[in-house]
C-alpha cells in the first residue's frame, strides 16, 4: 500500500515549467524580468517547480512565483519582514508564516519596475536573519559546484526536493556527472551533513534510500522532467554550465546516492556507523569544497570505480 501511495504522488511530481510559463521567461517575454542578473543578481538560484518557481538565496527560499490561469501569485516567507518590508502593490493575505500578493496582469509592469529594490530587500532580510552552519555548508557547496571556473564534475540540477510519502525530511541536492567512457550522465541523490551531525548514521537507510526507491519506480518520467528543465533553463540564459549537450542515461541502474559529510574528521565514529549501512548505489565523502569523483568512498571504505 505504502509503495503505491508513493508511485501515485511521484506521478504528480513534476519540476518542468509548463509551456506558458517558459514562454514568458524567455527574452521580451513579460516575466523575463523574473530571470534578469540586473535585477536578481547571479547569486539568486532559480528553481523549477512545475506550475511555479522558487528564487533562493543563500539556501533560503527568496519568493514564490506561481501562475494560475489569468492570474499570478507571490509567496513570502514573513519571517523574511523582520528587517524591512518589500513594497509590493497587490492583495495581501497572510496565512500561516507565509504573505501572499495576488496581481493580475496589470500588476506586473508595477511589479518589474520595483523588482530590483525588492529582491534587494529581502536579500538584506535573509541575511540579516542568518542560517543555521547546514544551510551555509550547502549555500557554499551550490556555488562552488555550479561555478564553470571550477570546472564542476557534478552538475546541480535540483535543490530542496519533497515529495509526499518520504516523511519530513528534504532531498538536498540532485546532481548529474557523466558516466566513465560515455557521452551520457548519470543522476545522483545528494545529501549534505555537517559537523558532527546525529543523523549522520540513518541517512543511507531512513533518508536518501527512501528517495532512492521512489525515483527507481517513475525514473524514465524523472528523467524526461529533467532533460526538459535542462532545455528550459538554457532557453532563458540560466544554466550556468558550459555548452553542449547533456544527455541523460536512460539506465536507471546508473543512479547513485552520494552522502557529502563537512567540517567532521575523516575517522569519525559517527561516519564509521554510517559506513556498515551503505548499499552497493551509495557512497560517501568527506568534503567541503567541489565534489570530485575520485573522493567518493565506498561501504568499504574504497574509491569508486
Amino acid at each position: 500500500m505504502r509503495e503505491k501511495y508513493l508511485s501515485k504522488n511521484l506521478k504528480e511530481f513534476s519540476r518542468a515549467l509548463n509551456g506558458e510559463f517558459i514562454k514568458k521567461m524567455k527574452k521580451g517575454g513579460e516575466l523575463s524580468f523574473l530571470r534578469k542578473n540586473n535585477l536578481i543578481g547571479k547569486d539568486v538560484d532559480i528553481q523549477f517547480r512545475g506550475d511555479h518557481i522558487n528564487l533562493y538565496y543563500q539556501v533560503a527560499s527568496l519568493m514564490n512565483f506561481k501562475q494560475q490561469k489569468e492570474k499570478y501569485i507571490i509567496t513570502i516567507n514573513t519571517k523574511y519582514y523582520i528587517n524591512g518590508k518589500p513594497k509590493i502593490t497587490a492583495v495581501r493575505i497572510r496565512n500561516k508564516g507565509m504573505k501572499y500578493f495576488y496581481l493580475d496582469n496589470d500588476c506586473i509592469p508595477k511589479l518589474k519596475r520595483g523588482f530590483k529594490k525588492i529582491v534587494q530587500q529581502l536579500k538584506a532580510n535573509i541575511r540579516y536573519l542568518g542560517k543555521g552552519k547546514e544551510n551555509v555548508f550547502e549555500q557554499l557547496f551550490v556555488e562552488n559546484n555550479s561555478n564553470k571556473k571550477n570546472s564542476p564534475e557534478f552538475i546541480i540540477l535540483d535543490r530542496q526536493i519533497v515529495i509526499p510519502g518520504c516523511g519530513k525530511e528534504r532531498l538536498d541536492l540532485v546532481a548529474i556527472s557523466k558516466l566513465k567512457d560515455s557521452q551520457e550522465y548519470r543522476l545522483n541523490l545528494v545529501e549534505l551533513k555537517y559537523g558532527r551531525d546525529g543523523r549522520i548514521p540513518d541517512t543511507p537507510k531512513k533518508q536518501i534510500k527512501k528517495y532512492h526507491n521512489v525515483f527507481l519506480k517513475e525514473y524514465d518520467k524523472i528523467i524526461e522532467n529533467y532533460e526538459t528543465i535542462i532545455k528550459q533553463k538554457k532557453s532563458i540564459g540560466r544554466w550556468p554550465y558550459r555548452k553542449g549537450e547533456f544527455r541523460l542515461s536512460r539506465n536507471p541502474s546508473t543512479m547513485r546516492n552520494i552522502i557529502v559529510l563537512g567540517n567532521i574528521r575523516d575517522n569519525s565514529s559517527l561516519i564509521e556507523t554510517m559506513r556498515k549501512k551503505l548499499d552497493n548505489n551509495t557512497f560517501y565523502c568527506v568534503q567541503n569544497n567541489i565534489l570530485r569523483e575520485n573522493k567518493l568512498l565506498d561501504k568499504n571504505n574504497k574509491r569508486a570505480s
